[in-house]
């Protein structure tokens, strides 16, 4: 979430071209400072005709998460070179939103952006992790991530970060009620797979 005297200016964007060699990019603070927050993978491809490819990286931070993002850290399958735009006030705090671009076409592109951070008054509580497959024929595959707090724990739950092994999307049902005591998530593939997997991280703080 953007500070409310950033929004007018998060719209504009500077474009910087890597001309040679890997496309591997670094923003905030060096050397990288803080924890592991989140590792955000995208793809492209592959296709039967090169073409100019896109990635787009983006994060924002929970109103209800006490997090300052320190340093984000690219890396991309490009050789030859790539452009990338990000937020012309280089403020990336509290999000971004990063466009990787291909020099010259190609006919698959990937990559991952992993974000660093520092997180105010709460701690990891507990990791989750749940498996599906493999199975000899691709299917519509699904998790459930189901953690409650015990009535006799003074934990309040403050956010949970999932991580899984998909590289084509998902769809992820949230609880519509607040995760303090607890919550019950499912993340479904978008097309049939063959095995499926991931965690959830559970962070919170003790009341009292």
């Amino acid at each position: 979430m953007i500070k409310r005297e950033l929004q007018a200016l998060v719209l504009l964007t500077s474009t910087v071209a890597l001309a040679i060699g890997t496309c591997n990019i670094g923003f905030g603070a060096y050397p990288q400072t803080g924890s592991l927050l989140h590792t955000l993978y995208a793809q492209k491809g592959p296709v039967s005709e090169p073409q100019n490819m896109s990635l787009v990286f983006d994060y924002q931070v929970s109103p209800v998460e006490r997090v300052e993002i320190t340093s984000v850290s690219m890396n991309t399958s490009l050789t030859d070179g790539c452009t990338f735009s990000h937020p012309a006030t280089q403020n990336i705090s509290e999000g971004f939103s990063i466009k990787v671009s291909s020099l010259s076409p190609v006919l698959e592109m990937s990559g991952t952006a992993t974000v660093y951070g520092k997180r105010y008054g709460d701690f990891q509580v507990h990791t989750l992790y749940a498996t599906s497959g493999p199975v000899p024929e691709a299917q519509n595959m699904s998790l459930i991530f189901d953690y409650q707090v015990s009535p006799v724990d003074t934990l309040q739950v403050t956010h949970v970060s999932l991580s899984t092994s998909l590289q084509s999307g998902c769809e992820t049902s949230f609880p519509t009620t607040a995760i303090t005591n607890g919550f019950r998530i499912t993340v479904t593939t978008q097309q049939p797979v063959t095995s499926f997997y991931g965690t959830a991280t559970v962070f919170g703080i003790r009341r009292g």
